[in-house]
């Protein structure tokens, strides 16, 4: 595809000189470096890979989904305040 773009003349001729060197069009060059440009752009924005940490027993085994609901109920009712569940026996 045919283009007009504007490039710094210092930069332009780097380009050429690169071009003349590797024995490639312009384009070509242009084509590269380019690609290259937004290939590492994308892989800037997806998020990095993540260890999970568990801390404990390095072999034990991870909770299961009710398991987890359970501690969250257990910790949202100690930072209200509020009783447990559990009714004690009427005095």
């Amino acid at each position: 595809m045919r283009t007009t773009v504007d490039i710094d003349d210092a930069l332009l001729e780097r380009a050429k000189r690169l071009a003349l060197k590797e024995k490639q069009t312009l384009g070509a060059v242009v084509g590269q470096a380019l690609a290259a440009y937004l290939g590492t752009r994308r892989q800037a924005g997806k998020d990095p890979p993540f260890d999970l940490i568990v801390a404990g027993n390095a072999r034990g085994r991870f909770p299961t989904p009710a398991e987890m609901t359970a501690a969250e109920e257990e910790d949202e009712l100690g930072a209200l305040a509020i009783r447990s569940r559990k009714r004690d026996a009427a005095p």
